[in-house]
């Protein structure tokens, strides 16, 4: 843990005490913003975890440019499985190619998990089927070969070939007289 002391809630508190404030999940929407600053400011994995965690409890989606940052960050190398997981909960889906992008071979086995589980969930919607297009067409013009590639690559491509789904309303239908 770094040695680093924030201010939260208007209290000077050290990464430990912030951990175990965002761990018993007291915490609510009007902390994002002093969470957004320690999460820009932090080099502590353990704190960048802790409030990826709580940004997608809170359904934060406007955290996700700060978790993209982090994934592009040499300082998670090897630890981005809990900032993918925390992206899950969240609206990630235009995301995907940017996730793609950045792949490399930095990428442990839990975040080359996540992401075929963010894939798995994706909706067949028209828009998600546009960010799944994007994807592939990287993970073809890289000429990607890892197994884990390869299971990404077979989910996309039975997205892709499936009808696109749209939100059923039910619809009373009116009474005759």
């Amino acid at each position: 843990m770094d040695d680093v002391i924030y201010l939260f809630r208007g209290v000077s508190i050290s990464g430990d005490k912030l951990i175990g404030v965002l761990e018993s999940k007291e915490y609510d929407e009007s902390d994002v913003s002093a969470l957004l600053y320690v999460l820009r400011k932090t080099v502590d994995n353990r704190l960048i975890n802790t409030i990826c965690l709580a940004f997608a409890g809170l359904k934060y989606n406007e955290s996700i440019p700060d978790m993209m940052r982090l994934l592009s960050s040499e300082m998670t190398r090897n630890k981005k499985g809990t900032i993918l997981y925390s992206m899950k909960a969240l609206k990630y889906e235009k995301y995907l190619p940017d996730i793609f992008r950045m792949l490399n071979d930095d990428f442990s086995f839990e975040a080359f998990n996540m992401i075929y589980l963010m894939i798995d969930e994706c909706s067949a919607t028209k828009n998600n089927k546009m960010y799944l297009r994007e994807v592939l067409i990287n993970i073809e013009s890289r000429n990607l070969r890892s197994v884990f590639i390869h299971q990404i690559r077979r989910e996309i491509k039975l997205k892709l070939s499936s009808p696109i789904s749209f939100p059923i309303k039910k619809v009373s239908r009116a009474k005759r007289n």
